[in-house]
């Protein structure tokens, strides 16, 4: 009888002990869930700031031009606003810039007509020709706020 209360005590200790490990790993799991929250919910909040305080409609229409420094040199833009919005951006000059990176520089481009600002991600590969040109664009959009 007695092997039978040393066997029972054990079985309830590891069930015990079990139970125990599955609550810290659902606690775990619900911090690292609030945690991915907290940061979807920051991006958005951040995503919605940029948007109102970027969004189309306020700039000046016209073309303006801008200047920065990218990979090889200084990279200078045209940006065109119509309808309080921009429509384009357009390198004029990039002298010291290696086609090769400039050309994927360009994908910035889409980035920050889409955005409809120039706080946009760099290109990875031209990192330093993209910073240029949305650099640039920055300074340009600068004499377009309203």
């Amino acid at each position: 009888m007695r092997e039978f209360w040393i066997r029972t005590v054990s079985v309830l200790g590891i069930v015990g002990i079990l139970f125990g490990y599955n609550m810290v790993l659902e606690a775990r799991a619900k911090d690292e869930q609030i945690t991915e929250l907290n940061g979807r919910l920051a991006e958005a909040q951040e995503a919605a700031a940029s948007e109102e305080n970027s969004g189309g409609g306020n700039y000046q229409d016209g073309n303006y031009t801008g200047e920065a420094v990218g990979f090889g040199g200084t990279v200078s833009v045209e940006v065109t606003v119509a309808d309080g919005s921009i429509t384009g951006v357009d390198i004029i000059s990039a002298d010291g810039e290696d086609g090769a990176y400039l050309t994927m520089a360009e994908g910035i481009i889409p980035a920050i007509i889409e955005a409809q600002s120039a706080e946009v991600d760099t290109i990875s590969g031209a990192t330093f020709s993209s910073e240029g040109i949305r650099d640039a664009a920055a300074q340009a959009l600068e004499k377009a706020v309203n």
